[in-house]
């Protein structure tokens, strides 16, 4: 599928190109003819007393006027094609480029696995601090038995020397 999205993204890209392409050729036919209008009207404005020219530039005239309208028309029809093409390109490049959205089961197994973890991770930090608690406890029945020694010796050593 994704070499499907990419072939067509070529495809549209050789497109927007030959209608870029098109539309400068518009363009420069459009320019042609107003030069010629121009000329034509230059010519009617210079020579009206010649029957010949006037009546040749009153033909040209109205048919240039007509040619340049339906290039207008057709170039304003190649920027409408060439912005849905850019606009066509952009939201295929996204498409292609994006990876595709998870759907809802991914999210929910998603969020199973996460409360999963949440909890073995609040186990074993409860493990831990338990552990820490034992430690705690054994460190102070230790130090408790060496004072209770400690204290066994003194009393001893007391009784000792009320013996004496």
């Amino acid at each position: 599928m994704p070499e499907d999205k990419h072939e067509q993204l070529a495809n549209l890209r050789r497109a927007l190109v030959e209608a870029m392409a098109t539309q400068k050729l518009l363009a420069q036919k459009l320019e042609k003819h107003r030069a010629d209008l121009a000329l034509w009207e230059k010519r009617l404005a210079e020579h009206s007393d010649d029957d010949q020219i006037k009546k040749e530039a009153e033909k040209r005239i109205p048919q240039l006027k007509r040619t340049m309208a339906e290039i207008e028309a057709d170039m304003m029809a190649q920027k409408d094609s060439e912005a849905q093409l850019k606009a066509t390109i952009f939201r295929l490049e996204n498409k292609v480029v994006s990876p595709d959205y998870p759907n809802v089961s991914d999210l929910v197994n998603t969020r199973d696995t996460i409360g999963r973890m949440e909890k073995k991770i609040m186990t074993s930090e409860a493990m831990a601090e338990f552990s820490e608690d034992k430690d705690r406890e054994t460190a102070a029945a230790a130090e408790a038995a060496v004072i209770d020694d400690e204290l066994a010796a003194l009393k001893a050593k007391m009784k000792e020397k009320k013996n004496n």
